[in-house]
């Protein structure tokens, strides 16, 4: 299982429509719990509740049909 995770380049779109929705299909699939730990690095000068809301909106976007669970996990 994974354990943890560095994305490098957080903000971009790669990661909004591809690694975002693929970690929380992965979650979805057991395959990554409830104690994984995401490291996200990007350039953009944002706090945390900056990067949640971000991604929230990145996974509505792009994850809709994955379950809700699975993609809040992603903004904790």
């Amino acid at each position: 299982m994974i354990e943890q995770l560095v994305i490098l380049g957080a903000t971009g779109d790669l990661t909004a429509r591809f690694l975002l929705p693929g970690l929380a299909a992965l979650h979805s699939g057991g395959h990554i719990g409830d104690s994984s730990r995401l490291i996200a690095v990007g350039r953009e000068d944002w706090q945390h509740d900056d990067f949640h809301r971000w991604v929230a909106a990145r996974l509505a976007e792009h994850a809709a049909r994955l379950p809700a669970a699975a993609r809040a996990r992603l903004r904790a």
